[in-house]
Order: C-alpha cells, then sequence, then structure tokens
C-alpha cells in the first residue's frame, strides 16, 4: 500500500468520520470571542479585526512570584493543547490497535505508516486551529464593521 493512500485512509477515518471532536474548537472559539468583544466593550472601543487576532495570540507576561500582579492561567490555550492530545492520541493509537498492524504488513514500511499518521497529525492540528479561528473572525468582522459604520454615521452628522 501506498503512502498516498495511507493518507487518504487517515484523512478519512481520523478527520471526516470523526469530525464532532472538532466542536470544541468551534465552541471555544465563539466563547472565547464573546468574552474578547465584551472586554472591549466595557472601555467603548471594539477595535478592529487585526486588535483582536493580536490579543488572542499575543499571550501573557512571565509569571514572577516576587511582583503584586495576579497570574491569569490560560484556561482556552491549555483546553486546546489538551483536546489536541487526545485527538491525536486517541486515533493513532487506536488505529495501532485495530488496523495499523495490517497497514504496516500491507505496505511492507513501519516509517511510510508513521510518516502518514504524522502528516495527518499536522493537518488535524492545523484543523482545529482554523475551527477555532474562524467564529472569530466572524464575529470581529462583524463587530468591527459595526463600530465602523456607527462612526462614519456619527462623522456624516
Amino acid at each position: 500500500m501506498k503512502f498516498g493512500r495511507m493518507l487518504k485512509y487517515d484523512l478519512r477515518y481520523g478527520t471526516v468520520r470523526r469530525f464532532g471532536y472538532y466542536l470544541l474548537p468551534l465552541l471555544l472559539g465563539v466563547a472565547d470571542a464573546v468574552r474578547q468583544v465584551l472586554n472591549y466593550y466595557k472601555v467603548r472601543n471594539p477595535g478592529t479585526l487585526l486588535d483582536h487576532w493580536l490579543i488572542m495570540t499575543a499571550g501573557t507576561q512571565p509569571y514572577q512570584p516576587n511582583t503584586l500582579h495576579s497570574y491569569k492561567f490560560p484556561t482556552i490555550w491549555l483546553i486546546m493543547q489538551a483536546f489536541m492530545l487526545l485527538v491525536v492520541n486517541g486515533y493513532t493509537s487506536g488505529d495501532l490497535e485495530e488496523h495499523g498492524s495490517v497497514m504496516i504488513v500491507k505496505s511492507r514500511s513501519r516509517a511510510g505508516w508513521w510518516l502518514s499518521k504524522c502528516v495527518w497529525c499536522m493537518f488535524s492540528t492545523l484543523l482545529a486551529y482554523v475551527i477555532y479561528y474562524i467564529p472569530m473572525f466572524l464575529i470581529f468582522a462583524s463587530v468591527s464593521y459595526t463600530h465602523l459604520r456607527a462612526h462614519e454615521t456619527s462623522a456624516h452628522l
């Protein structure tokens, strides 16, 4: 069995048939976007799409125990990492127990089977983050558009 067929198998069974697993990044993306929008409306400046993107990917300051600043635990980031760990490990170990040994024998290459799993892992991780950021972009774009329209309307008056 060729590498391309093994990769096609992984994409079909690891991603398409397990697409329900990707609802968590979708829900996290919506929750995080709503949280960001509500935080910006407290200061009456919703910002632009790029502002929200920078805030979402900026991270936090390093923890220093001798300062008086409180530490903000990155819960959404940690949930996404744990989710990806469970999805990737769940599929690869389950596939090895079910069909992996047969695939390795058929392909005559353990390296090809493992490379197929590695490519699937990269694709699956990228897909989860794309699904996480799509609702953010939609929500931030609508908020930015509404804010710009309101600003244009007040400027014309």
